[in-house]
């Protein structure tokens, strides 16, 4: 279960203001408008696929980069730097076949 969570837990502020986004665009106004036209169950089940979606793609982007978009940009205010963007191990290798 930690393992499962761990790169949705790295990716926290980016994850939280991407539900955020998605949300309203879906249950307000400004998009979709399926406030009080979706069934409890309905949201709850939107919930768990957009949590399972952002699990799958934090998992991913983590491989490639040290941080989040979004806590790479918290940590470059909050140090005055510009922390590390990629992972320092990944090396780039030249495209077989060419």
């Amino acid at each position: 279960m930690v393992t499962a969570l761990a790169s949705a837990g790295r990716m926290s502020l980016t994850n939280y203001l991407g539900q955020s986004l998605v949300c309203a665009l879906l249950f307000t106004g400004f998009g979709a408008a399926l406030v009080g036209r979706v069934a409890p169950i309905g949201v709850a089940a939107i919930a768990v696929a957009l949590f399972a979606a952002q699990s799958v793609a934090s998992r991913w982007w983590l491989r490639h980069h040290a941080y989040g978009p979004l806590e790479w940009l918290l940590r470059a205010w909050t140090t005055l730097s510009l922390p590390r963007w990629r992972l320092q191990n990944e090396t780039r290798s030249p495209r077989r076949g060419r």
